[in-house]
């Protein structure tokens, strides 16, 4: 068993000196290095607020968080940056700064008196820069990007940091879908090969359940349930912690109302896939029994057969029209 990088026992955390507002409570967790970990729950349910407590930059109203195996507060802050990198949601200021100007933010823990940088620091600039795919920007002011350009700069500016840990609050927000999966893949590259202990909060659950290592979930008792993703899924976690009338979570399909007219659908591939999906939304009942309305799947095709004829089409938007 790894020693854990980060851990607590018994936290609870939130808001108030006598703790009048607590978020979260009797929290045991641990995040382990080399592990890539999604935190998930519903907005406003206490995932930032524990992500700043694990971080240092509010303490906890109960337990205790140990980085390393010393007590967290026993850091002082140039030791803990070096130790822990954080990307927040909270906006960032300087748009006359450049792209590179605010990685470079992120070796200000290592630097000397005179903000100096070395051989090093600017090795691992370049380093965070390709990691995040931005090096075409990088003499580009902050105040000339998109936000999903800003966030990716802020992501690189937390390599840079080459902190033991990662935490990360909603990291995938205001990126495409694109960049959303060439994020996640690079975290959890980051975790393998280089050993990181990262942790995300988000709200992608279909990506989370394919990428993870573990999940941390919050539950509607304002407690967390962690485990590898397939077991929560199998336990009804998942169900608990995200009811969804007319979604279903163990597959990431929506419900659809059943159908009262059926279409029987022979065929196969991804073709056959899409043609069932598209069926299914327009309210037929897709079955693999003889019916009056038939559909025989192609590679580039689609016979349909119905009130006694066969119509071929090359679309499934042409077969939806012949249904019709």
């Amino acid at each position: 068993m790894k020693k854990p990088q980060i851990s607590a026992e018994k936290l609870a955390v939130g808001y108030g000196i006598h703790g009048e507002a607590i978020v979260l409570r009797d929290i045991h967790v641990r995040i382990n290095p080399g592990e890539f970990i999604c935190f998930l729950g519903a907005n406003g349910s206490g995932k930032s607020t524990l992500l700043r407590t694990l971080s240092g930059l509010q303490p906890p109203l109960a337990g205790e968080v140990i980085l390393q195996g010393i007590p967290l507060q026993q850091y002082n802050i140039r030791t803990r940056s070096r130790k822990i990198s954080v990307v927040l949601t909270d906006p960032v200021y300087g748009a006359n700064l450049t792209v590179e100007q605010l990685v470079e933010l992120g070796r200000y823990p290592y630097t000397q008196w005179n903000i100096s940088m070395g051989q090093d620091d600017q090795a691992m600039i370049e380093k965070a820069l390709s990691e995040v795919g931005i090096q075409d920007i990088r003499e580009r002011p902050l105040g000339e990007l998109s936000d999903g350009q800003r966030q990716r700069v802020v992501i690189a500016r937390a390599i840079a940091q080459a902190a033991d840990i990662m935490l990360l609050d909603e990291p995938l927000h205001y990126l495409d879908l694109k960049n959303k999966i060439d994020t996640l893949k690079m975290l959890r590259r980051l975790a393998h090969e280089q050993g990181k202990a990262i942790l995300m909060t988000s709200h992608e659950l279909e990506l989370a359940l394919q990428l993870a290592d573990r999940l941390w979930v919050i539950m509607p008792d304002a407690t967390i349930c962690e485990g590898v993703p397939e077991d929560l899924l199998l336990q009804g976690v998942l169900n608990e912690a995200f009811p969804a009338d007319g979604y279903d979570i163990r597959t990431g399909k929506v419900r659809y109302k059943k159908g009262t007219e059926a279409v029987q659908v022979k065929g196969q591939g991804l073709q056959y896939e899409w043609t069932v999906k598209a069926l299914l939304r327009k309210g037929y009942l897709v079955t693999a029994e003889p019916a009056s309305l038939g559909v025989d799947v192609g590679k580039d095709s689609w016979i349909i057969s119905h009130r006694g004829k066969q119509e071929e089409v090359n679309s499934i938007a042409a077969m939806l029209t012949v249904l019709a």
